[in-house]
């Protein structure tokens, strides 16, 4: 046997990443989050609608409006422009944080794309050059 079993994968990426310890310690719980991002108004959210279906259009769980990964994917990029105004919503998360909505639970999908955010990548990724 090699490698973390396949099953135990999703917990030991969230523990491993600090995703966990983010989600422990955060001041605010994530249906906080949702709740506080769920402005319809707000531009991140427009462009996001549009992105929601172009993210993985061959794949089920996103392919209409109605597959159940949809309402979910939503949620977390919504709280992540809402946690991250400075960054807002950039484009190529979608598609991990989709990736993740495939192997965990909603929550942790968005606890695990905000420690990427926030702790793994470089501050310039989310720069105007992307130099990062």
């Amino acid at each position: 046997m090699l490698g973390i079993p396949h099953s135990l994968r999703p917990q030991m990426w969230l523990r491993l990443s600090g995703g966990l310890q983010k989600k422990l310690s955060s001041e605010m719980s994530y249906k906080d989050i949702v709740k506080m991002s769920s402005n319809d108004a707000l531009m991140t959210s427009k462009q996001i609608e549009k992105d929601l279906l172009r993210t993985m259009p061959g794949n089920a769980c996103f392919s209409h409006l109605t597959s159940t990964g949809i309402p979910r994917l939503r949620r977390v990029l919504r709280g992540l422009a809402w946690l991250y105004p400075d960054i807002g919503y950039c484009q190529g998360t979608g598609m991990i944080a989709a990736s993740l909505l495939l192997l965990m639970e909603e929550e942790d999908a968005f606890w695990m794309m905000s420690t990427i955010v926030e702790d793994l990548l470089p501050a310039s990724y989310y720069s105007s050059t992307l130099i990062g």
